[in-house]
Formats: structure tokens, C-alpha cells, sequence
């Protein structure tokens, strides 16, 4: 008798699992997987007429409001700060040697303009 009770036990606890089963065919996964992808758009489509509604957008003029909307179009909420694909530390270590560069030649060049044959009478005999 204790093996016929722990066999309907045993078919009772396979029929549960059986009905409480998430049923795993891909028709269910697609319409959960398009009701989760309906919901972030939901939720990015709320983000973006909450940034429209801002403060940012309140203090500003029809003209720049414009700008704004198109920069915001054609480059997106966070444009790229990279030049010539450098960004960061590099990018100011390359505009710091132009920069640094370009002083320097204009000292170098201006002493050369008032000094131009300085070099000349070192070598010579003055001839």
C-alpha cells in the first residue's frame, strides 16, 4: 500500500510541474520578446518628450531651439568628441604640440628676421 500512495504522489508532483511549466515554444518567446521591446521603446519614446519638455528647452528662443533640434538630429543626444579619431589625453597632447609648435616658430621666426646674418659673421673672416 506505501508503494501505490507514493506512486500517485510521484504522477500528482509530474502532473503540477507539468501544468506550472512555462510552455517554451518559440511563438510564446517571440511575443514576449516583442511585448519587452514594445515597453523600452515605450519608455525611450517617454525619456525623449520628457528631454523635449525640459528646462533646457524653455529659456531658449525659436532660433535656438532649431539649432538645437538639428544638431540633436543629425549627431545625436551625445556627439562624438573624437578628432581625427583621437580623443582624451592624446588629442590634447597633439593640440598642445601644434599649439606649442606654432609659438615657437613664431619666436624662432621673428628673431630670424632682425637677426638674419648673425650666423654669417661667426664663420667668416669678415671679408
Amino acid at each position: 500500500s506505501n508503494l501505490g500512495s507514493s506512486g500517485t504522489a510521484q504522477a500528482f508532483c509530474l502532473g503540477a510541474m507539468r501544468q506550472t511549466a512555462m510552455p517554451s515554444s518559440p511563438v510564446g518567446d517571440q511575443a514576449q520578446l516583442r511585448r519587452r521591446k514594445a515597453e523600452v521603446q515605450h519608455a525611450r519614446a517617454e525619456a525623449e518628450t520628457a528631454a523635449e519638455k525640459g528646462s533646457d528647452r524653455e529659456d531658449m528662443d525659436e532660433i535656438e531651439r532649431e539649432y538645437v533640434e538639428y544638431f540633436r538630429k543629425k549627431y545625436g543626444d551625445n556627439p562624438r568628441t573624437d578628432f581625427l579619431g583621437i580623443d582624451g589625453v592624446a588629442l590634447f597632447c597633439l593640440i598642445y604640440i601644434v599649439v606649442a609648435g606654432v609659438v615657437l616658430s613664431i619666436l624662432y621666426f621673428s628673431v630670424y628676421a632682425r637677426h638674419r646674418n648673425i650666423f654669417a659673421t661667426v664663420g667668416s673672416s669678415g671679408k
